[in-house]
């Protein structure tokens, strides 16, 4: 089926028309960055980094696991319990600011040693995985659900698509042919560039104020609330774990 008559369907699935385009433009872009990183094909941009290679690959395993999730078969295990709050509101942040963060670890089984032994075989597993990602996309969209993350929980087939189109960019960014030689970035790509820079600039400070702060609370109340069994505390009112509890929240 070729990847463009894929995007001329109506009716009830027009909604997600828009995100799946953009999401196919993005791969698009990175299957084009790809065959432009030929030379370095199998070489780390730098030590203990990806090669482009392994990039194109990272980006092929986490379409098909998409895939696999939209269609509710997901290969990966869903996360601890105390973990996936932390999860979600990593994705709704990242849909927020609409950049990826640098230096995220991917899961163990997105972690590819090696990658296709030339362009060409990235493209079609690329174009393969982003088919296969759209048709089960439409048919989640089309039984009117949901998609269920092993990792976010229950999220907008929508929210989902942009959050892959933002990990496809971000990992473009890295490719040494993401930029042809011949095109200069324009005013407003540095503009753009200034201004994602000092979003993440802003979102660590932001994070980090965050960490500190609940080490502070965390220490202070741990033996007379968070710890207090382990400390033989008196007993205290309800109201003051309500209090507490909602004080922790915000």
């Amino acid at each position: 089926m070729h990847l463009g008559s894929l995007y001329m369907i109506g009716g009830p699935l027009a909604d997600v028309n828009g995100v799946l385009a953009d999401h196919r433009a993005a791969v698009l872009d990175l299957v084009a960055a790809a065959e432009r990183s030929a030379a370095t094909w199998t070489t780390p941009r730098a030590p203990g980094k990806w090669s482009p290679s392994q990039v194109v690959e990272h980006i092929a395993r986490g379409l098909e696991e998409a895939a696999n999730v939209m269609s509710g078969t997901p290969s990966i295990p869903m996360p601890l319990a105390f973990v996936r709050p932390l999860l979600r509101l990593f994705f709704n942040r990242i849909l927020k600011k609409g950049i990826f963060p640098s230096g995220f670890k991917a899961h163990t089984a997105m972690n590819p040693h090696s990658g296709s032994a030339m362009p060409a075989e990235a493209r079609v597993r690329l174009e393969g995985a982003l088919v296969r990602f759209d048709q089960e996309c439409r048919r989640r969209t089309a039984s009117g659900q949901h998609v269920v993350s092993t990792a976010f929980g229950t999220v907008p087939i929508g929210d989902f698509v942009r959050y892959c189109a933002l990990h496809t960019r971000h990992h473009f960014e890295q490719m040494p042919g993401a930029m042809s030689e011949s095109i200069m970035p324009t005013a407003a790509d540095l503009a753009h560039n200034v201004s994602a820079a000092q979003a993440r600039v802003r979102g660590g400070f932001f994070l980090g104020t965050s960490i500190v702060l609940f080490a502070i609370v965390l220490a202070g109340f741990s033996r007379s609330f968070y710890l207090r069994g382990l400390f033989g505390a008196p007993e205290i009112p309800p109201y003051l774990f309500v209090h507490g509890a909602v004080l922790t929240g915000w």
